[in-house]
């Protein structure tokens, strides 16, 4: 069981119900496997061989007018890093933690920088797609390397004419950084 201590900071300051702003907000303890399994997204043998449990901040808003609890739109947000991290992958925070370490201040340069799409890290780190496994294995090699030791790796693949990120070629790429350098 991992439990994700980053929370997402609640902007929402009205009812999504009645509009009202007499509303107070907090957070509640949610586990990403088990609101899969109430809400039967997916099965249970697909939860257990790909989902690690998960347990998040979920940002939630109480009207006083509605005498209601709901969830907000940071909700979504919440569920969505909550799920990147128990799929094994890195939370839109933790990417741009790792690309502001860097110097990297455009998310477009970093993408172009990992030969990535150009607009491939802007979709990940606004939370509209997740990367795959083989990325975030990139981007965790870039990390350990930094970037002027990942820059001098990468030059023998710039030749090509297009980059496949596969788990075979970082594997090389970074067996090759480690022993040359």
């Amino acid at each position: 069981m991992i439990e994700m201590q980053e929370k997402i900071r609640i902007k929402t300051k009205y009812c999504p119900c009645c509009g009202s702003d007499d509303v107070t907000t907090r957070y509640v303890k949610a586990n990403v496997v088990s609101e899969l399994i109430e809400n039967n997204h997916i099965s249970f043998d697909e939860i257990k061989a790909k989902w690690t449990p998960v347990d998040f901040s979920l940002p939630v808003i109480y009207c006083r007018v509605c005498v209601g609890e709901y969830e907000i739109r940071e909700s979504d947000d919440a569920r969505h890093d909550a799920s990147c991290v128990s799929l094994g992958l890195l939370s839109p925070q933790q990417i741009r933690t790792i690309r502001r370490k860097h110097g990297f201040r455009s998310a477009e340069k970093f993408s172009s920088f990992l030969g990535l799409g150009a607009k491939t890290i802007t979709q990940w780190e606004a939370r509209r797609t997740i990367p795959n496994k083989s990325s975030v294995i990139l981007i965790k090699i870039f990390d350990a390397l930094g970037t002027e030791l990942f820059k001098k790796c990468l030059q023998k693949h710039k030749n090509q004419s297009e980059i496949s990120w596969d788990t075979m070629t970082m594997h090389r790429l970074f067996k090759e950084c480690l022993e040359r350098y």
